[in-house]
């Protein structure tokens, strides 16, 4: 049966059985892993997925089940057990499904993607491999090369008329290097994205990993201070990254955010602007519309340092008294619609990276950080994460430095924040987070 037939099935079926609302949600979805090593492919896996969810809401309770099997008794049994959920479930006045509304026409999906032989791919990372070798015989090893991408297909129809479809192409290279000078060794990564092949910058992406692990070499501790930090795109898309956790609408309501009574209110510097934007045509969080059918858009979040929203589905919007930000996530047919990000971005300025640099007298540039999930507490607000880099002095980069943390505490940090600059990179961080360089005026860099 085609998408569609399916739709119109389950809903007309649903109907019949006196279920207020009705929602179907069917995807497919193919994805291949290419792991090589010294110069092998390693491993090569290839998986597909298909399957229905099917959601219902019976007297405001929600019910949920799907399906892998698509044939007229699996479609029934699902519907039968989303039904069946609903009855054993707590009724929720907010639970509804969205109006329609007709989402916006994205280009997110490359045929030659779904085109590109196995062997092409394995050619690419091998490639990969060989170029930060030849970056430096200082590169050693590369102890890890992943090629991975997928391609997406989901349909949504519910009983108050939405239809939508899309198709959707990613793929994502990633290596970890190490590089070795007399006995002391260091080590750095670096990864692509795009949605085919020719958007993966191999000799950057190369470049980029070989020259940390070699700008690293030779690090030691510094003694503990409190400094300027300097904070590379990719460090500050992981701290942002936990920021817009704590900004979903289902972690305000449920007490699991900081930023639970600071709406409205200024919680950044004036610099600091911050959107989720879906419609970003290079975004891997981009599609025309959420889990539930709800058009993508460009939300501002953080507008001039202010908490301008949160971050909704239908129900978390209804239950707020708003409008619903077109953020219900769904990882697969397999769950029901949370609150997630799409692509969630810091805004660059004009000001480039080598500026703020310049600014710094005695500071810290941050270019990796470990225990991210353990050291930033979203609810209590606390940052402690390990970190390596370099020490600046005078507007230069003067050593390498590991084995230190910093520390502050999020609320802190956003209004520390002294300078954005304009070299904005998005990265595949808990979704899709994107930051340019940033500067915080003080921190706790602890060492020894």
């Amino acid at each position: 049966m085609r998408a569609s037939e399916i739709c119109e099935k389950i809903i007309k079926s649903g109907q019949r059985r006196g279920v207020q609302e009705i929602e179907v949600y069917l995807e497919s979805s193919r994805s291949q892993r290419i792991k090589v090593f010294q110069g092998k492919a390693e491993s090569v896996s290839t998986s597909k997925s298909l399957g229905v969810g099917t959601r219902v809401f019976v007297n405001k309770a929600l019910g949920y089940a799907f399906t892998t099997e698509l044939d007229d008794r699996s479609l029934e049994e699902c519907l039968s057990a989303a039904f069946s959920n609903a009855r054993a479930t707590e009724a929720d006045l907010h639970n509804a499904l969205p109006e329609v509304e007709k989402p916006p026409s994205l280009d997110i999906y490359r045929e030659s993607l779904a085109q590109t032989s196995t062997e092409t791919k394995i050619d690419l990372a091998l490639s990969l491999e060989q170029l930060a070798f030849d970056y430096s015989p200082k590169v050693k090893e590369v102890d890890l090369l992943i090629y991975s991408d997928g391609i997406t297909e989901v349909t949504i129809a519910n009983s108050k008329g939405f239809y939508g479809h899309y198709r959707r192409s990613d793929c994502f290279i990633y290596l970890h290097v190490l590089a070795q000078q007399n006995s002391d060794i260091s080590s750095a990564s670096a990864y692509a994205v795009g949605r085919e092949l020719a958007d993966l910058s191999m000799g950057k992406t190369a470049e980029e990993a070989a020259s940390k692990a070699i700008m690293l070499l030779g690090a030691q501790p510094v003694r503990t201070a409190v400094v300027p930090v300097l904070l590379d795109p990719e460090v500050a898309a992981e701290v942002i990254g936990v920021i817009a956790g704590a900004l979903s609408a289902e972690a305000v309501q449920k007490g699991r955010s900081l930023f639970a009574d600071k709406l409205g209110h200024q919680i950044a510097a004036n610099l600091v602007r911050i959107v989720d934007d879906g419609t970003l045509p290079e975004g891997l969080g981009s599609n025309p519309f959420d889990g539930e059918g709800v058009p993508k858009g460009k939300t501002p979040v953080i507008d001039s340092g202010i908490l301008s929203t949160f971050l909704h589905n239908t129900c978390t919007a209804r239950r707020a008294g708003c409008r619903s930000t077109g953020n219900a996530s769904r990882p697969s047919f397999r769950g029901a619609p949370e609150v997630g990000i799409s692509n969630f971005v810091l805004l660059p300025s004009i000001t480039p990276g080598e500026d703020l640099l310049g600014s710094i007298k005695e500071g810290f540039l941050v270019m990796e950080i470990q225990g991210v999930h353990s050291g930033a507490n979203p609810v209590s607000g606390e940052f402690s994460v390990g970190a390596k880099g370099m020490w600046i002095k005078n507007g230069q980069l003067s050593m390498p430095v590991k084995e230190v943390t910093i520390a502050s505490d999020i609320l802190s940090m956003l209004k520390d924040i002294d300078g954005v600059a304009s070299d904005l990179r998005l990265f595949p961080v808990g979704g899709s987070v994107g930051s340019p360089t940033l500067l915080v005026r003080k921190m706790t860099v602890a060492g020894r």
